[in-house]
């Protein structure tokens, strides 16, 4: 299978997982916002109550699951799709037509299910509870009300759609630090709000004026220019959430079905190469360039920024986020079937 026909499998896997992906996040998302309501949180943060605040609006992994399963169904249908590339008319010594398919109980798919899919879920639902901490703690010191902070937290219903739009909920970290700094250069006059790229600029001509007025902004003014600015923050985070796991899954997919199928035959690591491939273009990051071309055998890693990396996205062997999130290489597999290259 050559090194095009594997991107283009790969490129045709996540066109039909990824929608599915995003389409569960986002669902899990709706859910955290709706499951309090702005009384009830407001209650409980006037008690100080944290763990009653995170219990009511419902952060943990279970709000995830369904998003679980779509990554957990990337991961195997790569694993079905690039297994049933492999030679239809392989034998082994006996004669034996060699039988491939792909196992989701074999200990290596089974690990990553279990460490990577599951662990991945864990992360997201431990950032969502720290970041609500983390503004529940803001909002104390500066005397936020109760109330106002609750809806900091879930946003406000929307009479167009009738779903709560802005605050933080699905917001990562460093998101929720861009929105309380948006509010402050709003309530302040400060023009850096301007530099906030995924601010909704078709506002920008009331706050220029309310900015130049020397009044402080509206409340009403400045709260939908903060929805909508969270609004637009979630959907890029979507868009990352749901590309960066669905193509990990993907790629985590095709790997272990390379590993099961050179067990099924019997080939020797020796007879296995795999090459990192990036896609070398702009927004390709310096440490992925440099490893373009590298070239390791059997189960040997790859050296990415000084991390070893089994495959792009593999955060198993200690990568961080910034070599994983957004990352678009592949691994190229090449096979010599018990010793000779096979056709198909």
């Amino acid at each position: 299978m050559s090194p095009r026909a594997q991107a283009r499998l790969l490129d045709r896997l996540e066109r039909q997982h990824g929608r599915a992906v995003r389409k569960a996040f986002e669902k899990a998302i709706r859910e955290l916002r709706g499951n309090a309501s702005v009384a009830e949180l407001a209650r409980l943060i006037a008690a100080r109550d944290t763990a009653g605040v995170l219990a009511a609006i419902g952060v943990g992994t279970a709000v995830f699951r369904d998003f679980e399963t779509e990554v957990s169904r990337a991961f195997e249908g790569a694993g079905r799709a690039f297994t049933a590339m492999f030679p239809k008319r392989l034998r082994d010594p006996r004669g034996i037509r060699v039988q491939f398919r792909f196992d989701m109980r074999h200990a290596g798919a089974e690990a990553w299910i279990r460490h990577e899919a599951a662990g991945r879920v864990t992360r997201i639902a431990d950032d969502q509870a720290a970041a609500i901490r983390s503004v529940l703690e803001e909002n104390l010191a500066r005397g936020v009300s109760p109330r106002t902070s609750a809806t900091r937290l879930v946003g406000r219903i929307d009479p167009q759609t009738g779903r709560r739009s802005g605050g933080i909920i699905g917001l990562s970290g460093p998101q929720t630090r861009y929105l309380d700094n948006a509010r402050r250069y709003l309530e302040s006059g400060d023009n850096r709000y301007f530099g906030l790229e995924l601010r909704d600029q078709r506002l920008d001509d009331d706050v220029r004026a309310a900015f130049s007025s020397g009044r402080p902004i509206a409340g009403e003014l400045r709260e939908t220019a903060l929805d909508r600015y969270s609004n637009r923050m979630l959907r890029h985070r979507g868009e990352t959430v749901s590309r960066t796991e669905t193509l990990n899954a993907l790629r985590a997919g095709k790997h272990e079905a390379f590993v099961q199928g050179a067990e099924t035959a019997g080939v020797d690591a020796r007879h296995i190469e795999r090459e990192w491939d990036a896609s070398r273009d702009s927004a390709t990051r310096e440490t992925h360039k440099a490893a373009d071309g590298q070239k390791v055998t059997g189960d040997a890693p790859f050296i990415v920024g000084g991390f070893q990396m089994r495959y792009p996205g593999d955060s198993s062997l200690g990568a961080p986020v910034k070599e994983i999130a957004r990352c678009r290489c592949h691994e190229i597999h090449r096979v010599d079937w018990i010793g000779q290259l096979a056709d198909g």
